[in-house]
């Protein structure tokens, strides 16, 4: 009786933990990103961004590379912006200083700041998750950040590629916000998209649509 009563109260140990988890990882649904809704009326949180990407995946599952984690990559899109919650969302175009010589100028401590904002986010955000749970979360989100599998890069690359399809369908709002050209959007997407022809191919298809669509400079 003892053991038992001693297990049902691991159990409720634990499920008050990831209780209290997904209540506090609801407020990314309250996280802006800087690009807009397609109806304009207000922009994209970061929710839905995780939720559009793990659609996204799901979709190209055939042109996945062969060697691709197909669940290792859904898992790293819909947890890789928790950090949010408490770090916020920072524009990458905000972050840049400059375009220059087919180089990219970046504000190295805002680049810094907001690293160091979102490894204090995910230390204290995936501690209230029970250890397992605590340590998949956290491996799944450093994996992301450092891009040397395959899957992150794969969901790197996902990611920074929704940018641009978000702006597809809502006429380049963001892309006339931060006076965007054609030549710094390709810059920006090329080095993520490079080794994965399929999403090349996309990228590529929609920066000239925005180009003869008058979106970008």
């Amino acid at each position: 009786m003892n053991v038992n009563m001693n297990l049902l109260n691991m159990d409720k140990n634990r499920m008050k933990s990831i209780i209290s988890f997904i209540q506090i990882s609801e407020k990314l649904k309250t996280i802006s990103r800087s690009v807009d809704l397609s109806n304009l009326k207000r922009k994209e949180s970061s929710a839905e961004h995780s939720w559009h990407l793990a659609i996204f995946v799901m979709l190209l599952q055939k042109e996945l590379p062969p060697q691709l984690n197909l669940e290792t990559t859904m898992k790293m899109v819909l947890i890789k912006d928790l950090v949010k919650v408490y770090a916020g969302d920072t524009p990458v175009m905000e972050t840049i200083l400059s375009f220059s010589d087919n180089e990219i100028i970046f504000n190295e401590k805002m680049v810094k700041d907001k690293k160091t904002k979102e490894k204090e986010s995910a230390d204290k955000l995936f501690e209230i998750l029970p250890i397992d749970l605590k340590e998949e979360f956290h491996g799944l989100w450093n994996e992301f950040e450092e891009r040397k599998t395959i899957e992150a890069k794969f969901a790197k690359a996902v990611d920074k590629l929704h940018v641009l399809l978000q702006n597809s369908v809502s006429q380049g709002m963001d892309y006339k916000e931060y006076k965007s050209t054609y030549d710094g959007e390709l810059l920006l997407i090329l080095k993520y998209v490079e080794e994965f022809p399929v999403l090349k191919e996309i990228a590529i298809s929609l920066l000239d649509d925005a180009k003869s669509n008058g979106w970008l400079l």
